[in-house]
C-alpha cells in the first residue's frame, strides 16, 4: 500500500505579491544603491519562499511518512511509521497559522492552506499536517500503525 497526494495552496500568491512590490519600489529608489540592493534581495527572498510553499506533499516513504513543501523543497521532513504513537482527524485555526512552525501547546504545523489536518503524536512531540484529503491520509496512517504494531 502507498500513498501520495499534492495540495495546493495560495499562500504563495501573497508572497509573489510581496515580491512585485518590493521590485517596484526597488526602480523607484534606484538611485540610492545600497537600499536597492537590500530591496532586491529581499524581493528574491519572497520569490524563494513562495516557491517553497505553494505545494505540500504528502508521500510515502518507505519507512516513513515524507512531507515536501513546494517545488523548490527547502522545507522536508520525514516521520518514521515506527514512532507514531497516535493518529486523528482534527482542525487547525487561523491563530494556528499556515508554514511549517512550532505553536505553543499545539506541537509542530506543517500546512500551507485550509484547516483540516492529521494530528499526530510521536513520543511527546505533536505535530499537525495540513491536508486537502485528510479521511486518505487517516485511512493510509492508520494502516500503516496497524502494521507496524503487529
Amino acid at each position: 500500500m502507498s500513498y501520495e497526494h499534492t495540495q495546493k495552496g495560495k499562500l504563495h500568491l501573497i508572497l509573489y505579491l510581496g515580491a512585485l512590490f518590493l521590485l517596484v519600489f526597488a526602480m523607484l529608489a534606484e538611485p540610492y544603491v545600497v537600499s536597492t540592493c537590500g530591496l532586491y534581495i529581499a524581493a528574491l527572498i519572497c520569490l524563494l519562499l513562495g516557491l517553497s510553499v505553494n505545494t505540500l506533499t504528502v508521500k510515502d516513504n518507505g519507512n516513513s511518512l515524507r512531507i515536501i513543501s513546494g517545488p523548490i523543497p527547502i522545507f522536508r521532513k520525514d516521520i518514521p511509521y515506527s514512532e507514531i504513537k497516535d493518529i486523528k482527524i482534527s482542525r487547525s485555526n487561523i491563530l494556528n497559522g499556515w508554514g511549517m512552525h512550532y505553536s505553543i501547546g499545539k506541537g509542530w504545523i506543517i500546512n500551507i492552506w485550509g484547516f483540516d489536518c492529521i494530528s499526530l503524536r510521536i513520543g511527546k512531540k505533536k505535530f499537525r499536517i495540513g491536508t486537502d484529503d485528510k479521511e486518505g491520509l487517516f485511512e493510509f496512517l492508520k494502516q500503516k500503525n496497524e502494521k507496524n504494531s503487529a
